[in-house]
């Protein structure tokens, strides 16, 4: 029997259906009923935005997901692919992905900004409901002007605004023989040849190493800071959902070492967080936490810099479901913090 490999530490997400969030969402709902013409609420959505970098609209009459690219349209000027992400996202349209995809639903994603640990990511992002069990399955959203504040404030931020972190991710061979398969780097690219990925790492200042059975591990630096132009700040932007920790419940990833695991973040100069540093990181965004307990036809837009989110685990009844579409868009090539 495989040996389990857990970090000792408290990472399970916080349940804000028994205690009261830091944030309330009615400051953040447009209720599309209101409007009048589709003009009047596209300048509204607009207005809200530019403030808050953040709005739910409730009552949109959406019910199918692939045409979620009507409202999505209204802040996107430029649909992004998912080229380069971490997890599988099946289509529900063109540009249009499916936000579940095969990640378990007793897994807590923890905090992240969409992509922050590519070199190019979205500012903007799209969450449509098309189901929803009666209990459970809220997105998370983060406030990232505040939470960025509070980290700085510590000894873990002040060291992680001076080295940054490093990425490490390991994707097998379609065309290999692994026993354990998350994604391969075929998918993960939209590549067919060794050449073709080393290309990309080569552009992007990888370092790549060719594992046996045809796999490669990626590893790079990168800020753990980007300066968000319309605040003047630098805002946290490390993609926690990376953490190995994500697989500790999770078999059989959770008997793989944590370096060796589908992907990882650490400390820039190579070491690996301690469990202290893991639940600090993990918690301290429950202070700035904006919960959406979805409904059908929902749909949250928010700036990916301005806020980060997750999803908490939740149970799903006999015949529920839950499903979440995705859009993504307006790109932004990182650079970083600025001082």
């Amino acid at each position: 029997m495989s040996t389990v490999i857990c970090l000792d530490a408290d990472l399970r997400a916080p349940d804000f259906s028994k205690i009261e969030p830091p944030l309330d969402v009615e400051d953040y709902r447009i209720d599309c009923r209101e409007f009048e013409s589709w003009p009047a609420l596209e300048k509204e959505v607009r207005r809200r935005f530019s403030r808050k970098g953040a709005v739910l609209l409730t009552d949109t009459g959406l019910d199918d997901l692939g045409r979620l690219d009507r409202w999505g349209n209204i802040l996107i000027d430029e649909p992004m692919t998912y080229q380069g992400g971490t997890g599988a996202r099946p289509r529900f349209g063109e540009n249009i992905y499916d936000v579940l995809a095969n990640e378990p639903s007793h897994a807590y994603i923890y905090p992240h900004n969409e992509m922050s640990y590519l070199s190019r990511f979205p500012r903007c992002l799209v969450f449509g409901c098309g189901a929803i069990p009666a209990q459970g399955g809220e997105t998370f959203l983060f406030d990232n002007q505040s939470l960025t504040r509070e980290i700085l404030e510590t000894d873990i931020g002040q060291k992680l605004q001076g080295s940054g972190v490093r990425y490490v991710r390991n994707l097998t061979d379609a065309n290999g023989a692994d026993d354990v398969v998350y994604k391969h780097w075929q998918d993960a690219f939209d590549v067919s040849t060794r050449g073709e990925m080393e290309d990309i790492a080569g552009r992007e200042g990888w370092t790549l190493e060719w594992r046996e059975n045809g796999g490669v591990r990626l590893s790079y630096w990168r800020e753990a800071c980007e300066n968000n132009e319309v605040l003047e700040e630098n805002l946290f932007f490390v993609n926690l959902s990376l953490l190995g920790a994500y697989f500790d419940d999770w078999y059989p990833f959770d008997t793989i070492p944590h370096e060796d695991r589908p992907f990882n973040v650490i400390h820039g100069d190579g070491t690996p967080f301690t469990e202290q540093e893991t639940e600090y990181l993990v918690h301290v965004f429950d202070n700035h936490c904006l919960p959406i307990f979805w409904k059908p036809g929902w749909i949250a837009m928010f700036d990916n810099e301005r806020w980060a989110h997750a999803r908490p685990p939740f149970t799903l009844q006999p015949g529920e479901r839950r499903k979440l579409g995705a859009m993504m868009g307006n790109p932004k090539s990182r650079i970083g913090a600025r001082f």
